[in-house]
């Protein structure tokens, strides 16, 4: 089954407990590709500071430039934040601040410079989820106050410069819950309004091509109590639902989301009579469209992100499980159609990626995790092309 979905958002992925800054000795196994790979995909080596580590989200300024975000257990059993940085030669851990005594995990991360980054995600207390933001300003990883209505978490950012940022995510004001977005004008965060569908609307990712041009996109519960896709857009002055399509009638859930050039992307899983099938929509400039995405055997599929360098070159990934394990998925977008690339795996357990960032049509980062390696639980996962 995928450990993916919901728990992304929910934090439910967990193992047990130690504490260490570890290097990953690698055993790899190749997904296969069913046609197009473009440059090799290989595990760079990644670092940990607990027993279980994840990374959740990436953003690359520069092909020397780039970081990723996620959390990790501490001796106590405790979240915290994980923050690794790349230098164009090696990955490091980064020093980043956690916010309270409870539970602090990022989502995700937009860089728009080596640095002026922003990471977002959530911190606990002792009865609710706060909003958790943090910068970067090329020194030091800061924490940054963001405002909160009750229960809020932020699960996607997106930067077009140092001083315009949105971020995405959910809030519980109520029984019924809403979507969560919230603005960075260079000095402060601002909740904006933003419309919500039926039952816990949740947005899940965000791409802004200008301060006045972004497309979120998530997921709801209908009043039948089934997932369908969430899509709104942002005109500068107001956040509006756009209707998105839904491959039959089961759960349909978006989960990340890329534009360039007035087109854009969104990709995650849909399920109807048979197991998790990637999920793909295209933003043509009028409408929103289903795209079709290939799967990888006969059991769950699912995309968690993507990135588009033009509006003939994107890159999505994320899971696909097999009798006995999961791989991680890679698919690329030629302008007309999806298909599969090669990627390898650390092990026989469970690999997954949750994020991709993109600074070519062949130069791009994914970051995941993989399960049990060495005897620990999650440990930090990153593939690069070339």
């Amino acid at each position: 089954m995928l450990g993916i979905r919901k728990e992304r958002w929910t934090g439910s992925r967990r193992a047990a407990v130690c504490v260490g800054a570890l290097a990953i000795g690698l055993a790899l196994v190749a997904t296969p590709a069913l046609g197009g790979a473009s440059s090799v995909w290989s595990i760079s080596t990644s670092y940990n500071r607990g027993a279980a580590d994840w990374l959740e989200g990436v953003s690359c300024a520069s092909t020397t430039s780039c970081k990723a975000v996620g959390y990790y257990k501490n001796s106590s059993g405790v979240d915290q934040t994980l923050i690794e940085s790349w230098n164009g030669s090696s990955w490091s851990l980064s020093t980043s601040p956690n916010n309270g005594t409870h539970d602090n995990v990022l989502n995700a991360v937009s860089c728009v410079s080596a640095t002026s980054c922003k990471a977002v995600g959530y911190y606990a207390t002792s009865s609710q989820t706060q909003t958790l933001v943090e910068s970067w300003n090329g020194h030091v990883w800061s924490l940054a106050s963001s405002p909160n209505r009750e229960s809020d978490r932020l699960n996607g950012v997106s930067c077009t410069s140092a001083s315009s940022c949105e971020a995405v995510g959910s809030q519980s004001t109520g029984v019924l819950g809403g979507t969560l977005v919230e603005l960075w004008n260079g000095t402060r965060w601002s909740v904006s309004s933003s419309p919500n569908e039926e039952n816990f609307p949740v947005l899940t990712g965000v791409s802004c091509q200008s301060a006045n041009s972004c497309r979120a996109v998530g997921y709801y519960y209908d009043f039948g109590g089934v997932d369908r896709t969430l899509v709104e857009s942002w005109n500068g002055h107001s956040w509006a639902v756009a209707i998105s399509p839904n491959k039959g009638t089961g759960n349909n859930d978006l989960f990340g989301v890329s534009c360039k050039r007035s087109r854009c992307m969104a990709v995650g899983d849909y399920q109807n009579a048979g197991p998790l099938r990637t999920l793909a929509e295209s933003w043509n400039g009028g409408s929103w469209l289903l795209t079709s995405t290939p799967n990888v055997g006969t059991y769950p599929n699912s995309l968690m992100g993507v990135a588009c360098v033009s509006t003939t070159s994107c890159t999505a990934v994320g899971e696909a499980v097999t009798m006995t394990s999961e791989l991680t998925l890679i698919e690329s977008w030629n302008g007309v159609s999806w298909s599969l690339e090669s990627s390898p795996n650390r092990g026989t357990n469970g690999n997954d990626f949750q994020g991709v960032s993109c600074r070519g049509a062949a130069s791009c980062t994914a970051v995941g995790y993989s399960d049990n390696v060495g005897g620990f639980g999650q440990r930090t996962l990153v593939e690069s092309q070339g």
